[in-house]
């Protein structure tokens, strides 16, 4: 079995080197042969040069000129991947990539093609209550248009079958890239399956690239998806 993880990178010079290292160290078993695609969106601090120093036969990079946003990048990534499962980790250190080989294992043992990394917000992984309130509107309405019930639609692991992804045509650039892929998966009948994972957000001042637009983004992207304009 074959998983490829894609490292969408933008501007992540304090944590991207770390980030690296973690993942890479993450032991999938003797059954799981990985192979991480970084796409350096157009970094213009050091991350280009960290990204030039990380090696290994399994390790492939794809530097892009300008920055266009990171749901270009996943997508760029997608069309480099050869596994038959894929997810996307962010080098930013919110999330914990030894959680990915459990949620690997659901796919294969329960037979899942999506499963969905389920973040448990508390007062030490929230970015702020007006982040969480957002999340939490944004995931209520894609399950009132989708008639579903996922508790967490903007998390960052998305684990999904490579082939399912043929099915599902992705659009988007920006962030909505993630509420994309869940309505679309939605629309064609496929009810991911959801494994807690945690989680510790990140601050402004440490590099948090969400605002209010691209909640905005994420709900004209559903409502798209839902009448099939996107």
């Amino acid at each position: 079995m074959r998983l490829s993880i894609i490292v969408p990178v933008y501007n992540e010079e304090n944590t991207l080197e770390e980030a690296i290292d973690r993942l890479r160290s993450v032991e999938f078993g003797d059954s799981v042969k990985t192979e991480y695609i970084i796409v350096d969106d157009g970094s213009v601090d050091s991350s280009p040069r960290i990204i030039e120093s990380i090696t290994g036969d399994n390790v492939y990079k794809v530097r892009l000129s300008t920055n266009s946003g990171k749901g270009n990048a996943v997508r760029i990534g997608i069309e480099h991947a050869t596994g038959d499962f894929l997810i996307v980790y962010d080098a930013d250190l919110e999330y914990d990539p030894t959680e990915i080989p459990r949620l690997l294992e659901v796919a294969v043992e329960e037979g899942f093609d999506i499963v969905l990394g389920a973040r448990i917000f508390g007062s030490h992984s929230s970015y702020s209550f007006w982040y969480v309130m957002g999340n939490r509107f944004t995931t209520l309405f894609v399950n009132i248009l989708f008639n579903s019930y996922i508790s967490d639609v903007h998390a960052c692991y998305k684990l999904i079958r490579k082939d399912i992804l043929s099915k599902i045509n992705l659009k988007s650039s920006g962030f909505n890239l993630d509420t994309e892929l869940v309505c679309k998966a939605l629309k064609l009948g496929i009810r991911p399956y959801e494994v807690p994972i945690s989680y510790k957000a990140r601050s402004r001042l440490q590099g948090k690239k969400l605002t209010w637009k691209d909640g905005i983004s994420s709900l004209t992207t559903a409502v798209g998806v839902r009448v099939g304009a996107l």
